[in-house]
């Protein structure tokens, strides 16, 4: 279940104190590509639950979380972008669309170059969970979309298998 508080002030998000800690890296790199967007993001909260199923003694228990993730949202005719916070020196990419209608014309790998630009110049590791929403059960296209992202130069964890992190090129920083 998710619900969503917006604002168009996204530093006076009402967030829980984990947040607030990673959320200085997401500030820095949103009013970066705020600037290069030419546009301000649309901020929201999302209040999501999760709910996990263990098995102690034989028996089914259930533990639920809940949890407020602020988001930073662009949003055009053309596109989709939208950030969530990761740790103090890294933000992560949950979702770049490009719509329909307006594929193969080089506007992902603009968005791209222009994420990795800001990350690179402000020592910002990038991270992206490569999914394929539109075709979910074409493994090719998941493929093709992890291969992308490795072209430009993101690289899958060790750990955590199916996420991607882009390193920048200058030295990463603590925020």
């Amino acid at each position: 279940m998710t619900t969503t508080q917006t604002t168009n002030n996204y530093q006076e998000l009402p967030i829980s104190e984990a947040s607030k800690r990673n959320l200085s890296v997401l500030n820095l790199f949103g009013h970066k590509l705020a600037d290069e967007l030419g546009f301000e993001p649309h901020a929201s909260i999302y209040r999501s639950k999760s709910v996990t199923v263990m098995k102690v003694r034989g028996k089914g228990q259930y533990k639920e979380k809940k949890f407020k993730v602020p988001t930073l949202d662009w949003e055009t005719d053309c596109y989709r972008l939208q950030f969530i916070p990761s740790t103090t020196n890294c933000v992560e990419l949950y979702w770049i669309e490009v719509k329909d209608g307006q594929e193969c014309k080089g506007i992902g790998t603009k968005l791209i170059n222009t994420i990795l630009d800001i990350a690179d110049e402000s020592g910002i590791r990038i991270k992206a969970i490569p999914c394929n929403f539109k075709n979910q059960g074409n493994v090719e296209d998941l493929y093709r979309l992890r291969d992308w992202y490795r072209s430009f130069g993101f690289r899958p964890s060790a750990i955590e298998g199916c996420v991607f992190y882009y390193t920048p090129k200058k030295n990463i920083k603590k925020f």
